[in-house]
C-alpha cells in the first residue's frame, strides 16, 4: 500500500489527517516539524508528501524547496496545506515544485479525492518512465517546441541531462536542420534518416519518426528516435569492402579476377552477415576451407573460435567423445575432463568439411543439437552450445539423400546458404594469378625456380585440372625444386629464349618493350584464336587499347618489312 508522509505543526491536523488515510488502508507517518519529516523522507521514501504552508522556522515553500533538492525525494509529490487562498501564495507553491492546494477547514471527501488521484497520476508517470527508459528508442515528447519530458537513451544518444531539457526548447537539444525536417515530413508519418550534429561535435546518424499523443487534453508530439550510426557506418564499410573486392583481385588468401571469382567473392561477403548456416560445395582442391575462413574472418564473430573438424577422419565409435567432450571416469580412459568440438566452438563457428563423409546414426545425434543446441558429454550434465555452423562437402548431397545415406531433415538444417565454388578449368583466366600467387607465399623459401616459362604457363591453361588449385600449387611445388611439370611433356617445346626479338643485344629499352609488346599480344590473340574482347581482359586492358596496340604493331611490323 502506499505511504503518506503528513507534516503539520498542529498536532490536531495531524491526528484528523492520520485516521482519514489509515481508514482508507493508506501507511501513514507523521511529522511536527520539517527536519523531522526530512530525516523521515530519507529513510523511507514515501509515495506523497501532505505538507502545512506555516510552520515555524521553515514554512513549507523553503521545506519544498528543500525536499526536491534530494535526488531521492525530487520525483515525490508534495501537496500544500494551507489557510491562506491568496494568488500570490498559490502561485510561490507551484513555483517551488508543488503539484495542488487543500485549503483549511477541509472535508475529508476532498482530502481523499486529491490524494487518490494525485496518487494514480504519480504511478502512471512510473510506470511511463520505466517503460520510457527501458526502450533503446529515444522519446520525446514536446508541445509546440518545448520539452516536456524525455528518455534515459535521450540523455545517452544526446549526451544531457534530463532535468536540464525540462521545460526547455527543442532547438536546445537539436538543430535547426533537425527541427525542419520534422515540421515539413509530419503529415507523411514515415521515419526519417536524419544526420545531427551533437553539442560535442560528433556526427549522428537518427531514424527519427513523430506522432500526436493525447496528455491531459492536450495534444503532444511523441518523437521515437532511433540512433543507426553504427548501423550506417557498418553498411559503408560493407559496400566498401564489397566494391573494392569486385575491383580487386584477393579475398583473404583466396585470388582470381574472373567473373565467376568476382561472384563468388561478392557472395562470401553477403553471407558472412547472416547468422545462418551456410554449406560449401566444390570439387577437392577448389578451396572449401579458405571460403569458410573468410566468412569466419569478415563475419561479427571473427575474434570467436573457428574450429575446423574433418568429419572423415572422426570414427562413429569416438563421435560423441570428439564431439561433446566427457567428464573424468566417464569410461575406462578417461582420466580427465576433455572438452569436445562443440565446447571448443560455443560462441563461434563450427566449420565441418567433408560432412557427407558422416553415417546416418551420427547425423541424427548431430541434428538434436543443431536444432536444439543442448547436447550432454559423455559422464556429464547437459550443456549449451552457441554456434553458427559452416558445411563443405565434395559430394552431391542431393544424391545422397535419393540413396538413403543422408537423412532429409539433416540436408534441409545443413543447407540454408548455399556457396558452390567453380573449378579451376571453369576459371582458367585465373592460373596466371594463381601462379603469381604461389611464388609470393613462397619467396621465403630456398628454391632453385622461380620463374615459370611462358611456354609451360600456356600449356598450363590448357590442362583441366581435375586437382583444381591443390593439384596446380603441387606442379608448381614440383617444378620448383626440379625444374619439371609432371604434367607436361617436354619434348615438344623448343628453346624459346634464343628466337625472342627482344632479347638481342644492341636494342634501347625503347625498342625492346616495343617487340616485347607486340610478341606478347600476339602470342595472346594466338591464345584466344584472335577472340580481341578475351585478348583484352586476358590482358586486364580495354578493348580499344588492344585495338591501338595492335595497329601499331602492324605498322611496325610494315616498317621492318620496306627497311
Amino acid at each position: 500500500m502506499e505511504t503518506i508522509l503528513i507534516v503539520d505543526d498542529q498536532p490536531d491536523t495531524l491526528s484528523l489527517l492520520n485516521k482519514i488515510l489509515i481508514n482508507e488502508g493508506y501507511i501513514v507517518r507523521t511529522a511536527l516539524t520539517v527536519d523531522v519529516a526530512l530525516k523521515s523522507a530519507l529513510k523511507y521514501v514515501p509515495d506523497l508528501i501532505l505538507m502545512d504552508v506555516y510552520m515555524p522556522e521553515i514554512n513549507g515553500f523553503e521545506a519544498c524547496n528543500q525536499f526536491k533538492q534530494n535526488n531521492q525525494l525530487k520525483d515525490v509529490p508534495i501537496i500544500f496545506i494551507t489557510a491562506r487562498t491568496g494568488v500570490q501564495d498559490i502561485i510561490k507553491g507551484f513555483q517551488v515544485g508543488g503539484i495542488d492546494y487543500i485549503t483549511k477547514p477541509f472535508a475529508c471527501e476532498e482530502v481523499l479525492a486529491r490524494v487518490q488521484t494525485h496518487l494514480r497520476i504519480q504511478q502512471e508517470q512510473q510506470r511511463y518512465y520505466a517503460l520510457a527508459n527501458a526502450s533503446t528508442e529515444g522519446i520525446v515528447i514536446h508541445h509546440q517546441n518545448e520539452i516536456i519530458d524525455i528518455n534515459y537513451s535521450v540523455e545517452k544518444m544526446m549526451q544531457c541531462s534530463r532535468e536540464n531539457m525540462i521545460h526547455k526548447q527543442l532547438s536546445e537539444l537539436f538543430s535547426k536542420s533537425f527541427i525542419q525536417s520534422i515540421g515539413q515530413n509530419k503529415s507523411a508519418g514515415n521515419r526519417l534518416e536524419i544526420i545531427e550534429r551533437r553539442h560535442d561535435g560528433v556526427r549522428l546518424y537518427l531514424e527519427v519518426h513523430a506522432q500526436p499523443i493525447e496528455y491531459l487534453s492536450k495534444t503532444l508530439e511523441m518523437l521515437t528516435i532511433r540512433d543507426i550510426t553504427n548501423t550506417t557506418h557498418l553498411k559503408k564499410k560493407y559496400l566498401s569492402l564489397k566494391a573494392s573486392i569486385t575491383s580487386g583481385n584477393r579475398l583473404g588468401a583466396m585470388v582470381g579476377k574472373s567473373t565467376v571469382m568476382k561472384k563468388l567473392f561478392s557472395q562470401i561477403v553477403d553471407f558472412a552477415g547472416f547468422d545462418e548456416t551456410v554449406m560449401i560445395t566444390g570439387e577437392t582442391g577448389t578451396g572449401k576451407e579458405l571460403v569458410a575462413k573468410n566468412i569466419h574472418q569478415l563475419s561479427e564473430l571473427s575474434r570467436k573460435p573457428f574450429i575446423i573438424v574433418n568429419c572423415a577422419a572422426v570414427p562413429e565409435t569416438l563421435f560423441e567423445s570428439s564431439f561433446f567432450g566427457h567428464s573424468k571416469g566417464a569410461f575406462t580412459n578417461a582420466t580427465g575432463n576433455k572438452e569436445g568440438f562443440l565446447d571448443q566452438a560455443n560462441g563461434g563457428i563450427l566449420f565441418l568439411d567433408e560432412v557427407g563423409e558422416l553415417s546416418i546414426s551420427v547425423q541424427a545425434k548431430l541434428l538434436r543439437v543443431l536444432e536444439t543446441g543442448v547436447y550432454t558429454p559423455l559422464g556429464g550434465k547437459n550443456r549449451y552450445a552457441d554456434i553458427r555452423l559452416i558445411s563443405a562437402t565434395n559430394k552431391d548431397l542431393y544424391q545422397m539423400v535419393s540413396d538413403g545415406t543422408m537423412r532429409k531433415d539433416f540436408f534441409h538444417r545443413l543447407n540454408v546458404l548455399t556457396i558452390d565454388i567453380p573449378p579451376l578449368r571453369k576459371r582458367k583466366e585465373d592460373i596466371p594469378l594463381l601462379i603469381h600467387e604461389f611464388i609470393e607465399r613462397n619467396r621465403s623459401k630456398k628454391i632453385p625456380n622461380r620463374n615459370t616459362p611462358d611456354h609451360l604457363v600456356d600449356h598450363m591453361m590448357t590442362y583441366h585440372w581435375p586437382g583444381n588449385v591443390r593439384e596446380l600449387f603441387n606442379e608448381l611445388r614440383r617444378f620448383c625444386y626440379t625444374g619439371k611439370l609432371f604434367k607436361i611433356d617436354y619434348s615438344e617445346f623448343p628453346d624459346e629464349t634464343t628466337s625472342l626479338p627482344f632479347l638481342k643485344s644492341g636494342l634501347t629499352l625503347k625498342e625492346a618493350v616495343s617487340q616485347f609488346e607486340e610478341y606478347y599480344i600476339g602470342r595472346a590473340l594466338s591464345f584466344n584464336k584472335g577472340a580481341r574482347k578475351k585478348t583484352a581482359k586476358m590482358l586486364d586492358i580495354t578493348p580499344r587499347t588492344l585495338y591501338n596496340k595492335a595497329k601499331n604493331c602492324v605498322k611496325s611490323k610494315k616498317k621492318k618489312i620496306q627497311r
